[in-house]
């Protein structure tokens, strides 16, 4: 290539305004660029190839160098310490992982399968028994579903069943111990009932609620319980103590999921601040209760009939005329209000007549004032 390609600088040295062509020319190009590129040369040697630039840079390197070595040793140690770690934190769960699977064995397995199998049969008795709902029949099923749950401890649901059972039990055989228009359900034989089962089912009612707190249905379950075993010692003389508290809080957690068991939570309250003693009672919040009840449960037996008592006790006997009147034909809203359903019925046929007499005697003194 021409000297023009490579440097700038001869290009405007050897520019002719004049001539462009010619051996002059070209003679003259060559006698200028020469000098031109060797002190180009000979400066560009003497910055790069000075010797004392070339030790400090060498000084530089060195350092760079042993500062690189340093900062690998550094982080070869942090890893080395981080691999010890690991190896320990794997060591400990591999050997986690070498039990489980020694427990794992065939013959545990067959063993585990075994009892779980046994415990669904059993409990698939007591789910046959309960269903008859007579005293008999729920004591045999709370039998079947104990033998289940210590089958299998894991399954929480064989411990609500018998629990469930035992309340069955008593609400048979002393109505629930449901709120009367004109008397107790308080009595010593139910009392008796209640020592008997009581404390057993709120024990297992307990133990199931641990294992499945969230869980509506066992919290409904396990509110029974609770009242069944403090009624023995008198729900009522208990209501200003902290079983009271606890059943009121039991109550308006019930209360979240109005549909369980036709609005339950509701009706206890009511049933609560009907029977309650001072400061608790409370007549309006009766009333209030046992509305929401229906409106939010549904029309069901107990609920109408529970409405009817709190009116008739309100002394408003045209309102307890008519929800006893409803109360008698109207259908139980669960298992639960059939196990005293014949009884709030005839209650409720018995509460009719009554309330119709108080109507017509009142309505009669009006006139008469």
């Amino acid at each position: 290539p021409s000297l023009k390609q490579w440097s700038p600088m001869t290009r405007s040295l050897t520019r002719s305004p004049t001539r462009t062509d010619g051996p002059a020319l070209e003679h003259r190009r060559l006698g200028l660029a020469g000098p031109v590129l060797l002190c180009a040369a000979l400066f560009m040697a003497a910055t790069v190839l000075d010797p004392p630039s070339l030790r400090l840079a060498g000084s530089g390197m060195e350092d760079r160098l042993r500062g690189m070595r340093e900062d690998v040793a550094r982080a070869g140690e942090g890893v080395s310490n981080c691999v010890d770690r690991l190896r320990g934190a794997f060591g400990c769960l591999g050997q986690e992982l070498r039990t489980k699977v020694e427990n794992l064995s065939p013959t545990k397995l067959k063993a585990v399968d075994d009892s779980v199998l046994k415990a669904r049969s059993t409990a698939r008795e007591g789910d046959q028994l309960l269903k008859k709902r007579t005293v008999n029949s729920c004591t045999t099923a709370a039998r079947r579903f104990k033998e289940a749950a210590e089958l299998d401890p894991s399954d929480p649901n064989h411990l609500r069943n018998a629990a469930e059972s035992l309340n069955a039990v008593m609400r048979i055989q002393t109505n629930a111990n449901a709120i009367c228009f004109d008397g107790t359900n308080d009595t010593p034989v139910h009392r008796r009932i209640w020592r008997t089962y009581g404390d057993e089912s709120e024990r297992l009612a307990a133990k199931a609620l641990a294992k499945k707190p969230k869980d509506p249905e066992f919290l409904a379950t396990y509110t029974d319980s609770f009242i069944f075993s403090c009624s023995h010692k008198g729900l009522v003389k208990q209501a200003l103590t902290g079983a009271g508290s606890k059943y009121q809080k039991l109550a308006k957690k019930l209360q979240e999921n109005p549909k369980i068991d036709s609005g339950v939570g509701y009706a206890l309250l009511g049933c609560f601040h009907q029977e309650a003693p001072w400061p608790l009672y409370s007549m309006e919040k009766a009333k209030t209760n046992m509305d929401l009840a229906i409106s939010k449960g549904g029309p069901s037996r107990r609920n109408l009939y529970y409405a009817g008592v709190v009116a008739y006790k309100r002394e408003e006997f045209d309102d307890a005329a008519k929800y006893f009147k409803r109360a008698a034909v109207a259908p139980c809203g669960s298992p639960k209000e059939r196990d005293f359903g014949a009884w709030m019925q005839s209650e409720s046929k018995r509460g009719l007549s009554e309330a119709t007499r108080r109507a017509e005697l009142t309505e009669k003194l009006m006139k008469n004032s």
